[in-house]
């Protein structure tokens, strides 16, 4: 009776009420311990839901003394730990659910989640493809695949993995978004374009999808339209820095130095760790004449990022301002 009336007032949202019917069902000495186990299993679900995630763990590892067998309670104490951020304790929770049950995809998903959010995007890899063979079908599945092959700067399989998600889920966001951004990285311009602008008829309220597409735009010679994404980018988030940092890359492109001067300040007034802002700004101040301030954004650069070879390359107008002896005494 006891774990019936819990699963009532737990299917009803009565959270605090069922907590204190499955404490009382684990109290009960006289029922059967696979009774007791499930009362535990019960208050552990609807501590996870309140949510109280120590207070989960505890009340799953109490179900499993009773029943070890309970594939379950091993799988949801591996997330609840996972949440808390014990990586290393949830990915043995769900081996210990793999070896009673072998054939569990959310199980192997979950440990492709685990093992990505823990830095191990090789395990993570093995692991989603463990449990793409028994569900082929998983949206979520690619979707997370495709992260695990970015992470590895794998963005042909990255690309791939998100255009099957994409597939499986026309409508998802996330699949198209990701989907452009894997294309970018491969250098397929006009394919990210596209990718882009379906994510846009999804959602058009995200300044980082309008960036990007205005990026791709720009990689394929399109700088009108490329302007104009950057700047609903920044109608829609006034402080998202990459787009001022794009938008004044294309305004120096056009010819516009002063104006790209200001999108490049803007820029770093919100990210004024980011060197990359400033060899641009001392740049297009060195080309305009204005070399007092062009040695001032050299300087901070090279305090943010000492040895700045890659970073200044393809930067000759700022040699000369290298070997100036007032950059120095500005860094000193």
């Amino acid at each position: 009776m006891l774990l019936e009336e819990g699963m009532r007032r737990f299917a009803a949202g009565d959270l605090a009420k069922a907590s204190r019917i499955w404490e009382h069902a684990t109290a009960d000495a006289t029922a059967a311990p696979e009774d007791r186990a499930e009362a535990w299993f019960g208050l552990a679900v609807t501590e996870e839901h309140r949510p109280d995630l120590e207070a989960a763990a505890r009340a799953y590892e109490r179900a499993l003394k009773l029943e070890p067998g309970m594939v379950e309670a091993w799988n949801n104490l591996g997330n609840v730990l996972a949440r808390l951020g014990r990586l290393g304790e949830a990915c043995r929770c769900y081996r210990e659910a793999l070896a009673l049950r072998p054939d569990q995809y959310e199980v192997l998903f979950n440990i492709g989640n685990c093992r990505l959010d823990d830095g191990d995007p090789d395990g993570a890899l093995r692991a989603y493809r463990s449990a793409l063979g028994i569900e082929p079908s998983s949206h979520r599945c690619w979707f997370n695949l495709g992260f695990a092959h970015a992470c590895r700067d794998d963005h042909p399989d990255a690309a791939e993995a998100f255009r099957r998600a994409s597939q499986l889920a026309p409508d998802d966001y996330g699949s198209w978004f990701n989907l452009g951004n894997a294309l970018t990285e491969c250098g397929e311009r006009e394919q990210a374009v596209r990718a882009y602008r379906r994510a846009l008829e999804l959602r058009r309220d995200d300044p980082e999808v309008w960036n990007n597409l205005g990026s791709a735009l720009a990689d394929c010679g399109q700088a009108g339209r490329a302007a104009t994404c950057f700047l609903q980018s920044l109608a829609l988030n006034d402080d998202y820095h990459p787009a001022w940092n794009n938008l004044a890359n294309l305004l120096d492109e056009r010819g516009e130095p002063h104006a790209a001067a200001r999108a490049y300040a803007r820029a770093i007034d919100l990210a004024p760790g980011e060197p990359a802002y400033r060899i641009h700004r001392a740049s297009v101040l060195a080309r305009s004449g204005r070399r007092d301030e062009a040695l001032g954004e050299l300087a901070a650069a090279l305090q943010l990022a000492p040895d700045m070879r890659s970073l200044l390359s393809g930067f000759a107008e700022l040699a000369p301002l290298l070997v100036d002896p007032a950059l120095r005494s500005r860094r000193d």
